[in-house]
Protein backbone atom coordinates (compact mmCIF):
# COMPACT_ATOMS: atom_id res chain seq x y z
CA UNK A 1 0.00 0.00 0.00
CA UNK A 2 1.60 3.20 -0.85
CA UNK A 3 0.83 6.18 1.35
CA UNK A 4 1.26 9.81 0.52
CA UNK A 5 1.53 12.46 3.62
CA UNK A 6 0.43 15.76 2.55
CA UNK A 7 1.58 18.88 4.64
CA UNK A 8 0.13 22.63 4.71
CA UNK A 9 2.66 25.44 4.66
CA UNK A 10 2.11 29.00 6.59
CA UNK A 11 2.82 32.04 5.10
CA UNK A 12 5.88 33.65 5.30
CA UNK A 13 6.85 36.02 8.29
CA UNK A 14 5.40 39.63 9.10
CA UNK A 15 7.14 43.17 10.11
CA UNK A 16 5.46 45.11 13.24
CA UNK A 17 5.43 48.95 12.71
CA UNK A 18 4.57 51.78 15.59
CA UNK A 19 1.18 51.14 16.79
CA UNK A 20 -1.01 53.69 19.57
CA UNK A 21 -4.70 52.84 20.60
CA UNK A 22 -5.84 49.34 21.57
CA UNK A 23 -9.36 47.61 22.70
CA UNK A 24 -8.95 44.00 24.04
CA UNK A 25 -11.11 41.65 22.06
CA UNK A 26 -13.55 38.72 23.85
CA UNK A 27 -13.67 35.75 21.82
CA UNK A 28 -16.45 32.50 22.17
CA UNK A 29 -15.57 30.41 25.52
CA UNK A 30 -16.82 26.78 26.73
CA UNK A 31 -19.09 27.05 28.65
CA UNK A 32 -19.11 26.15 32.36
CA UNK A 33 -20.09 26.12 35.93
CA UNK A 34 -19.72 29.02 39.17
CA UNK A 35 -16.66 28.78 40.52
CA UNK A 36 -15.08 30.63 43.36
CA UNK A 37 -12.18 32.47 43.77
CA UNK A 38 -9.52 30.64 42.92
CA UNK A 39 -6.13 29.51 44.13
CA UNK A 40 -2.62 29.57 42.05
CA UNK A 41 -2.34 29.07 38.65
CA UNK A 42 -1.35 25.05 37.75
CA UNK A 43 1.05 24.51 34.93
CA UNK A 44 -0.90 24.23 31.88
CA UNK A 45 -1.97 20.94 30.51
CA UNK A 46 -0.40 18.84 27.53
CA UNK A 47 -1.00 20.09 24.46
CA UNK A 48 -5.03 19.08 23.65
CA UNK A 49 -5.95 20.67 20.90
CA UNK A 50 -4.83 22.69 17.70
CA UNK A 51 -6.76 25.26 16.17
CA UNK A 52 -5.89 27.87 13.17
CA UNK A 53 -2.89 30.01 12.80
CA UNK A 54 -2.83 33.68 14.19
CA UNK A 55 -3.13 35.93 11.23
CA UNK A 56 -2.60 39.60 10.53
CA UNK A 57 -4.22 42.11 8.43
CA UNK A 58 -3.98 45.50 7.40
CA UNK A 59 -1.59 48.65 6.43
CA UNK A 60 1.03 47.53 7.93
CA UNK A 61 0.80 44.36 6.16
CA UNK A 62 -1.10 40.92 5.86
CA UNK A 63 0.65 37.63 7.35
CA UNK A 64 0.12 34.51 8.27
CA UNK A 65 2.32 34.27 11.98
CA UNK A 66 3.00 30.86 11.77
CA UNK A 67 1.75 30.47 15.53
CA UNK A 68 -1.60 28.16 16.10
CA UNK A 69 -4.06 28.93 18.52
CA UNK A 70 -6.14 27.13 20.47
CA UNK A 71 -9.46 26.35 18.55
CA UNK A 72 -12.43 28.99 19.09
CA UNK A 73 -10.30 31.60 21.11
CA UNK A 74 -9.62 35.06 20.11
CA UNK A 75 -6.00 37.17 20.14
CA UNK A 76 -5.88 41.01 21.31
CA UNK A 77 -3.53 43.07 19.98
CA UNK A 78 -1.75 46.33 21.79
CA UNK A 79 0.48 48.84 19.95
CA UNK A 80 3.87 49.67 22.07
CA UNK A 81 4.81 52.90 22.73
CA UNK A 82 8.44 52.66 21.05
CA UNK A 83 6.59 51.23 17.94
CA UNK A 84 5.60 47.56 16.40
CA UNK A 85 2.84 45.91 18.82
CA UNK A 86 1.97 42.96 20.92
CA UNK A 87 -0.37 40.08 20.62
CA UNK A 88 -1.38 37.55 23.67
CA UNK A 89 -3.29 34.45 22.70
CA UNK A 90 -4.53 30.97 23.77
CA UNK A 91 -1.63 28.69 22.66
CA UNK A 92 -2.71 24.85 21.90
CA UNK A 93 -1.47 23.94 25.62
CA UNK A 94 -4.11 26.61 26.86
CA UNK A 95 -1.10 28.80 28.20
CA UNK A 96 -0.53 32.16 27.45
CA UNK A 97 0.82 33.17 24.43
CA UNK A 98 2.47 36.28 22.93
CA UNK A 99 4.34 37.34 19.75
CA UNK A 100 5.00 40.72 18.11
CA UNK A 101 7.96 43.06 18.20
CA UNK A 102 8.88 42.30 21.98
CA UNK A 103 9.22 38.86 21.56
CA UNK A 104 7.54 35.35 20.62
CA UNK A 105 7.17 33.12 23.68
CA UNK A 106 4.61 31.13 25.27
CA UNK A 107 4.70 31.76 29.05
CA UNK A 108 4.10 28.68 31.41
CA UNK A 109 0.70 29.85 32.78
CA UNK A 110 -2.09 27.71 32.22
CA UNK A 111 -5.74 29.19 30.83
CA UNK A 112 -8.55 28.50 31.10
CA UNK A 113 -9.53 26.28 27.77
CA UNK A 114 -11.85 28.07 25.46
CA UNK A 115 -11.23 31.49 26.81
CA UNK A 116 -9.19 34.21 24.76
CA UNK A 117 -6.54 36.96 27.02
CA UNK A 118 -6.82 40.70 26.87
CA UNK A 119 -3.77 43.05 26.58
CA UNK A 120 -2.97 46.83 26.87
CA UNK A 121 -0.26 49.04 26.43
CA UNK A 122 1.83 50.64 29.30
CA UNK A 123 4.64 53.20 29.50
CA UNK A 124 7.91 52.37 28.64
CA UNK A 125 7.08 49.95 25.70
CA UNK A 126 5.00 47.50 27.66
CA UNK A 127 2.70 45.81 27.87
CA UNK A 128 -0.05 43.99 30.57
CA UNK A 129 -2.49 41.14 29.92
CA UNK A 130 -5.09 40.14 31.81
CA UNK A 131 -6.84 36.40 31.42
CA UNK A 132 -8.80 34.09 33.43
CA UNK A 133 -6.49 31.40 34.71
CA UNK A 134 -7.36 27.42 34.47
CA UNK A 135 -8.59 28.09 38.15
CA UNK A 136 -11.47 30.35 37.08
CA UNK A 137 -9.11 33.05 38.86
CA UNK A 138 -8.05 36.86 37.29
CA UNK A 139 -4.64 37.11 36.13
CA UNK A 140 -2.69 39.59 35.03
CA UNK A 141 0.73 39.35 33.78
CA UNK A 142 3.03 42.25 32.47
CA UNK A 143 6.02 44.95 32.42
CA UNK A 144 4.12 45.81 34.92
CA UNK A 145 4.01 42.92 37.51
CA UNK A 146 2.20 39.43 37.33
CA UNK A 147 -0.68 39.12 40.05
CA UNK A 148 -3.05 36.60 41.03
CA UNK A 149 -6.10 38.33 41.79
CA UNK A 150 -7.65 35.77 43.34
CA UNK A 151 -11.18 37.11 42.03
CA UNK A 152 -13.40 34.36 40.86
CA UNK A 153 -14.44 34.33 36.81
CA UNK A 154 -17.48 33.11 35.44
CA UNK A 155 -15.96 30.29 33.78
CA UNK A 156 -14.73 30.10 29.98
CA UNK A 157 -15.09 34.15 29.50
CA UNK A 158 -12.78 36.64 28.85
CA UNK A 159 -11.62 39.98 30.60
CA UNK A 160 -10.52 43.24 29.31
CA UNK A 161 -7.91 45.25 30.18
CA UNK A 162 -7.55 49.47 29.28
CA UNK A 163 -4.19 51.63 29.64
CA UNK A 164 -5.75 54.45 32.32
CA UNK A 165 -4.71 58.31 31.53
CA UNK A 166 -2.25 58.35 34.95
CA UNK A 167 -0.13 55.39 33.11
CA UNK A 168 -1.64 52.41 35.32
CA UNK A 169 -4.10 49.96 34.02
CA UNK A 170 -7.69 48.85 35.01
CA UNK A 171 -9.14 45.44 33.60
CA UNK A 172 -12.83 44.60 33.74
CA UNK A 173 -14.73 40.80 33.95
CA UNK A 174 -17.47 39.12 34.96
CA UNK A 175 -17.36 37.47 37.93
CA UNK A 176 -18.58 33.82 38.90
CA UNK A 177 -21.93 35.74 40.05
CA UNK A 178 -22.47 37.27 36.77
CA UNK A 179 -21.66 40.65 37.76
CA UNK A 180 -18.83 43.63 36.31
CA UNK A 181 -16.00 43.68 38.42
CA UNK A 182 -12.75 45.46 37.71
CA UNK A 183 -9.55 45.64 39.48
CA UNK A 184 -6.16 46.94 38.82
CA UNK A 185 -4.03 49.92 39.59
CA UNK A 186 -7.45 52.30 40.46
CA UNK A 187 -8.07 49.51 42.20
CA UNK A 188 -10.69 46.08 43.09
CA UNK A 189 -14.86 47.03 42.67
CA UNK A 190 -17.29 45.16 42.84
CA UNK A 191 -19.86 47.44 40.52
CA UNK A 192 -22.71 45.81 41.51
CA UNK A 193 -23.72 45.99 37.69
CA UNK A 194 -25.70 42.93 36.83
CA UNK A 195 -24.35 41.13 33.20
CA UNK A 196 -25.75 39.27 30.76
CA UNK A 197 -24.56 35.54 31.92
CA UNK A 198 -21.84 34.34 29.51
CA UNK A 199 -20.89 37.76 27.85
CA UNK A 200 -17.67 39.73 28.34
CA UNK A 201 -17.08 43.39 29.27
CA UNK A 202 -14.81 46.05 27.30
CA UNK A 203 -12.91 48.75 29.00
CA UNK A 204 -11.44 52.08 28.12
CA UNK A 205 -9.94 55.12 29.33
CA UNK A 206 -12.56 58.22 29.37
CA UNK A 207 -10.51 61.40 30.47
CA UNK A 208 -7.22 62.56 29.62
CA UNK A 209 -5.93 62.56 33.18
CA UNK A 210 -5.93 60.80 36.08
CA UNK A 211 -7.53 57.01 36.57
CA UNK A 212 -10.84 57.63 34.70
CA UNK A 213 -12.25 54.99 32.89
CA UNK A 214 -15.77 53.49 31.22
CA UNK A 215 -16.67 50.01 30.24
CA UNK A 216 -19.17 48.64 28.19
CA UNK A 217 -21.36 45.34 28.92
CA UNK A 218 -24.14 43.81 28.17
CA UNK A 219 -26.84 43.98 30.74
CA UNK A 220 -29.23 40.91 32.05
CA UNK A 221 -31.83 42.40 29.72
CA UNK A 222 -29.86 41.65 26.24
CA UNK A 223 -29.22 45.94 26.01
CA UNK A 224 -26.24 47.65 25.82
CA UNK A 225 -25.00 49.84 29.04
CA UNK A 226 -22.42 51.76 29.63
CA UNK A 227 -20.76 51.91 33.23
CA UNK A 228 -18.24 54.42 35.00
CA UNK A 229 -17.33 54.55 38.54
CA UNK A 230 -20.09 57.35 39.19
CA UNK A 231 -22.76 55.89 37.37
CA UNK A 232 -24.68 53.44 34.36
CA UNK A 233 -26.35 54.03 31.84
CA UNK A 234 -29.32 51.80 30.00
CA UNK A 235 -28.62 53.03 26.32
CA UNK A 236 -31.94 51.13 25.17
CA UNK A 237 -29.62 49.18 22.13
CA UNK A 238 -30.81 45.53 21.50
CA UNK A 239 -28.10 43.87 21.59
CA UNK A 240 -27.79 39.86 19.85
CA UNK A 241 -27.80 37.82 22.95
CA UNK A 242 -24.73 36.19 24.33
CA UNK A 243 -22.32 38.82 22.13
CA UNK A 244 -20.12 41.37 24.15
CA UNK A 245 -19.28 44.78 22.49
CA UNK A 246 -15.86 46.64 22.09
CA UNK A 247 -15.07 49.73 23.45
CA UNK A 248 -12.29 52.61 22.59
CA UNK A 249 -11.22 56.41 23.45
CA UNK A 250 -10.67 58.52 20.10
CA UNK A 251 -7.94 60.85 19.81
CA UNK A 252 -9.77 64.01 19.62
CA UNK A 253 -11.89 62.93 22.81
CA UNK A 254 -14.80 60.82 24.05
CA UNK A 255 -14.83 57.41 23.46
CA UNK A 256 -16.84 55.16 20.74
CA UNK A 257 -18.32 51.46 21.19
CA UNK A 258 -19.12 48.84 18.57
CA UNK A 259 -21.59 45.91 19.15
CA UNK A 260 -23.72 43.26 17.60
CA UNK A 261 -27.32 44.08 17.27
CA UNK A 262 -29.90 42.35 17.73
CA UNK A 263 -30.69 42.13 14.05
CA UNK A 264 -27.28 41.04 13.86
CA UNK A 265 -26.09 44.17 12.36
CA UNK A 266 -22.91 46.06 13.26
CA UNK A 267 -23.78 49.39 15.12
CA UNK A 268 -21.58 51.99 16.51
CA UNK A 269 -22.36 54.20 19.48
CA UNK A 270 -21.07 57.06 20.92
CA UNK A 271 -18.71 60.55 20.83
CA UNK A 272 -17.86 59.39 17.18
CA UNK A 273 -21.33 58.96 16.03
CA UNK A 274 -24.07 56.37 16.12
CA UNK A 275 -25.12 54.39 13.18
CA UNK A 276 -26.44 51.28 12.25
CA UNK A 277 -23.99 50.45 9.22
CA UNK A 278 -25.91 47.86 7.68
CA UNK A 279 -22.53 45.44 7.81
CA UNK A 280 -24.38 41.91 9.00
CA UNK A 281 -22.10 40.05 11.52
CA UNK A 282 -21.65 36.41 11.66
CA UNK A 283 -23.96 35.15 14.83
CA UNK A 284 -22.40 34.76 18.22
CA UNK A 285 -18.90 37.30 16.96
CA UNK A 286 -17.65 39.80 18.42
CA UNK A 287 -16.35 43.03 16.62
CA UNK A 288 -13.34 45.47 18.21
CA UNK A 289 -12.80 48.79 17.42
CA UNK A 290 -9.86 51.23 17.85
CA UNK A 291 -9.42 54.95 17.58
CA UNK A 292 -6.89 56.11 14.47
CA UNK A 293 -3.99 58.63 15.04
CA UNK A 294 -5.64 61.01 12.97
CA UNK A 295 -9.51 61.08 14.12
CA UNK A 296 -11.90 58.76 13.69
CA UNK A 297 -12.28 55.06 14.32
CA UNK A 298 -11.68 51.75 12.96
CA UNK A 299 -14.01 48.51 13.70
CA UNK A 300 -12.53 44.72 12.73
CA UNK A 301 -15.57 42.07 12.83
CA UNK A 302 -16.33 38.85 11.35
CA UNK A 303 -18.70 39.25 8.08
CA UNK A 304 -21.69 36.85 7.72
CA UNK A 305 -19.41 34.66 5.29
CA UNK A 306 -17.15 33.91 8.17
CA UNK A 307 -14.52 36.54 6.24
CA UNK A 308 -12.72 39.15 8.15
CA UNK A 309 -14.11 42.63 7.31
CA UNK A 310 -13.42 46.17 8.23
CA UNK A 311 -15.58 49.11 8.95
CA UNK A 312 -14.41 52.71 9.34
CA UNK A 313 -13.18 56.26 8.83
CA UNK A 314 -10.07 54.34 6.93
CA UNK A 315 -11.89 52.06 4.87
CA UNK A 316 -14.89 49.51 4.89
CA UNK A 317 -14.71 46.44 3.15
CA UNK A 318 -14.87 42.41 3.20
CA UNK A 319 -11.13 41.50 3.10
CA UNK A 320 -11.75 37.79 1.93
CA UNK A 321 -9.37 36.17 4.42
CA UNK A 322 -11.30 33.42 6.01
CA UNK A 323 -11.35 33.44 9.92
CA UNK A 324 -12.28 30.54 12.19
CA UNK A 325 -15.71 29.91 12.86
CA UNK A 326 -16.91 31.75 16.21
CA UNK A 327 -13.92 33.81 16.51
CA UNK A 328 -13.70 37.32 16.73
CA UNK A 329 -10.87 39.81 15.45
CA UNK A 330 -8.94 42.48 17.60
CA UNK A 331 -7.47 45.64 16.02
CA UNK A 332 -4.89 48.60 17.42
CA UNK A 333 -4.94 52.21 15.73
CA UNK A 334 -1.36 52.72 14.48
CA UNK A 335 0.88 56.01 15.71
CA UNK A 336 1.50 57.24 11.82
CA UNK A 337 -2.36 56.05 10.91
CA UNK A 338 -3.86 53.02 9.60
CA UNK A 339 -4.47 49.88 11.57
CA UNK A 340 -3.69 46.08 12.36
CA UNK A 341 -6.12 43.56 13.01
CA UNK A 342 -5.40 40.25 14.27
CA UNK A 343 -7.28 37.52 13.88
CA UNK A 344 -7.52 33.66 14.11
CA UNK A 345 -7.09 32.27 10.39
CA UNK A 346 -9.46 29.18 9.63
CA UNK A 347 -8.02 25.92 10.03
CA UNK A 348 -6.89 24.02 6.93
CA UNK A 349 -8.43 20.94 7.11
CA UNK A 350 -6.24 17.92 6.60
CA UNK A 351 -5.48 16.31 3.61
CA UNK A 352 -6.71 12.78 2.38
CA UNK A 353 -4.56 9.77 2.65
CA UNK A 354 -4.16 8.40 -0.46
CA UNK A 355 -3.42 4.44 -0.58
CA UNK A 356 -2.78 2.04 -3.65
CA UNK A 357 -2.82 -1.74 -2.37
CA UNK A 358 0.77 -3.72 -3.81
CA UNK A 359 1.42 -6.99 -3.72
CA UNK A 360 4.57 -8.81 -4.62
CA UNK A 361 4.05 -12.59 -5.06
CA UNK A 362 7.39 -14.59 -4.97
CA UNK A 363 6.95 -17.92 -7.73
CA UNK A 364 7.82 -21.44 -6.45
CA UNK A 365 11.51 -22.15 -7.40
CA UNK A 366 12.24 -24.34 -10.50
CA UNK A 367 13.90 -27.79 -9.47
CA UNK A 368 17.57 -28.03 -11.04
CA UNK A 369 19.12 -31.45 -11.54
CA UNK A 370 21.62 -32.76 -10.03
CA UNK A 371 24.23 -35.46 -10.26
CA UNK A 372 24.07 -35.63 -6.66
CA UNK A 373 20.40 -37.10 -5.08
CA UNK A 374 18.90 -33.81 -4.18
CA UNK A 375 16.78 -33.45 -1.15
CA UNK A 376 13.82 -32.36 -2.19
CA UNK A 377 12.33 -28.65 -2.35
CA UNK A 378 9.06 -27.39 0.48
CA UNK A 379 7.93 -25.31 -2.50
CA UNK A 380 5.84 -22.77 -0.66
CA UNK A 381 3.89 -20.57 -2.18
CA UNK A 382 4.51 -16.96 -0.09
CA UNK A 383 2.95 -13.83 -0.73
CA UNK A 384 4.14 -10.61 0.71
CA UNK A 385 1.94 -7.70 1.00
CA UNK A 386 3.76 -4.04 1.58
CA UNK A 387 3.20 -0.38 2.34
CA UNK A 388 5.89 2.45 2.17
CA UNK A 389 6.06 6.28 3.24
CA UNK A 390 9.49 7.64 2.19
CA UNK A 391 12.16 5.36 3.88
CA UNK A 392 9.74 3.63 5.83
CA UNK A 393 8.33 0.70 4.96
CA UNK A 394 5.80 -2.33 6.53
CA UNK A 395 4.89 -5.88 6.07
CA UNK A 396 1.25 -5.56 6.31
CA UNK A 397 1.01 -9.50 5.17
CA UNK A 398 2.88 -12.13 4.82
CA UNK A 399 0.65 -15.95 3.76
CA UNK A 400 2.27 -18.90 3.08
CA UNK A 401 0.67 -22.11 2.01
CA UNK A 402 1.62 -25.57 1.34
CA UNK A 403 4.23 -26.91 3.51
CA UNK A 404 4.79 -29.67 5.75
CA UNK A 405 3.19 -29.42 9.60
CA UNK A 406 6.78 -29.81 11.05
CA UNK A 407 8.41 -26.92 9.28
CA UNK A 408 10.36 -24.20 11.00
CA UNK A 409 9.66 -20.74 10.37
CA UNK A 410 11.95 -17.82 11.05
CA UNK A 411 12.16 -13.85 9.94
CA UNK A 412 15.24 -12.25 10.85
CA UNK A 413 15.99 -8.09 9.77
CA UNK A 414 19.45 -6.90 9.59
CA UNK A 415 20.18 -2.68 9.13
CA UNK A 416 20.01 0.10 10.84
CA UNK A 417 15.94 0.86 11.30
CA UNK A 418 15.42 -3.16 12.15
CA UNK A 419 12.37 -3.99 14.92
CA UNK A 420 14.89 -6.24 16.96
CA UNK A 421 15.38 -9.38 17.47
CA UNK A 422 14.17 -12.46 15.30
CA UNK A 423 10.59 -13.58 15.42
CA UNK A 424 10.13 -17.44 14.99
CA UNK A 425 7.45 -19.99 14.69
CA UNK A 426 6.22 -23.80 13.39
CA UNK A 427 3.92 -24.43 10.83
CA UNK A 428 1.69 -25.65 12.65
CA UNK A 429 0.87 -22.30 14.51
CA UNK A 430 1.24 -20.51 10.98
CA UNK A 431 -1.20 -18.31 11.70
CA UNK A 432 0.22 -16.71 14.82
CA UNK A 433 3.32 -16.27 12.98
CA UNK A 434 1.99 -14.49 10.23
CA UNK A 435 0.18 -12.12 12.58
CA UNK A 436 3.33 -10.90 14.32
CA UNK A 437 5.56 -10.28 11.20
CA UNK A 438 2.41 -8.10 10.11
CA UNK A 439 3.58 -5.51 12.32
CA UNK A 440 6.95 -4.97 11.82
CA UNK A 441 8.18 -1.85 9.99
CA UNK A 442 11.51 -1.46 8.46
CA UNK A 443 13.91 1.54 6.68
CA UNK A 444 15.40 1.89 3.52
CA UNK A 445 18.86 -0.08 3.26
CA UNK A 446 17.41 -3.16 5.74
CA UNK A 447 17.75 -6.54 4.68
CA UNK A 448 14.89 -8.51 5.93
CA UNK A 449 15.69 -12.60 5.98
CA UNK A 450 12.54 -15.40 5.67
CA UNK A 451 13.84 -18.95 6.25
CA UNK A 452 11.79 -22.18 6.35
CA UNK A 453 13.17 -25.51 6.50
CA UNK A 454 11.69 -28.94 7.41
CA UNK A 455 13.78 -32.40 8.49
CA UNK A 456 14.23 -33.88 4.92
CA UNK A 457 13.79 -30.65 2.85
CA UNK A 458 16.01 -28.41 0.93
CA UNK A 459 15.48 -25.17 2.92
CA UNK A 460 14.12 -22.16 1.29
CA UNK A 461 15.18 -18.43 1.95
CA UNK A 462 13.68 -15.18 0.83
CA UNK A 463 15.72 -12.07 0.78
CA UNK A 464 13.72 -8.60 0.85
CA UNK A 465 15.97 -5.03 0.21
CA UNK A 466 13.49 -2.46 1.35
CA UNK A 467 13.79 0.83 -0.14
CA UNK A 468 13.52 4.35 0.15
CA UNK A 469 10.01 5.20 -1.57
CA UNK A 470 9.20 2.31 -3.44
CA UNK A 471 8.17 -1.53 -3.52
CA UNK A 472 11.38 -3.77 -1.79
CA UNK A 473 13.19 -6.07 -4.29
CA UNK A 474 12.70 -9.59 -3.59
CA UNK A 475 14.47 -12.28 -4.47
CA UNK A 476 14.86 -15.99 -3.62
CA UNK A 477 18.26 -17.07 -2.14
Amino acid sequence: MHRIALKRTAVGAHRVTPGRVCNAVRGRAALGGCVLAAALAAAAPALADTGGDLALYGTAGTADSGHVMYTGTSPAIAPMSGGGYEIAYSAPSAELALAGSVGDATEPLGMMPGSSPAIASQAGNGWEAAFEANTTSLWTTGTAGQQNWNLGMHPGTAPAIGELPDGGYQAAFEANTDILWTAGTAGTANTGQAMYAHTDPAITASGTSGMTYQAAIQGPNTSLQVYNPSTLVNEGLGMQTGTSPADTTLNGGGTEIAFQANTHILWTYGSGGNADTGKPMAPGTNPSIAGLAHGGFEVAYQASDGNLAVYGSAGSLDTGLAMAPGTSPSIAGLAQGGYEVAFQAKPVPPAPVVTTPTTTPIPAPVSVPSRRPARPRLRIKIVMSWTWNHARTRLTKLALSRMPRRAALRLLCRGRACPGRAITGTAAHLRRFEHRVATLRFGAGDRVYLKISARGYHQERVLAEIRNGTVPKVRLL
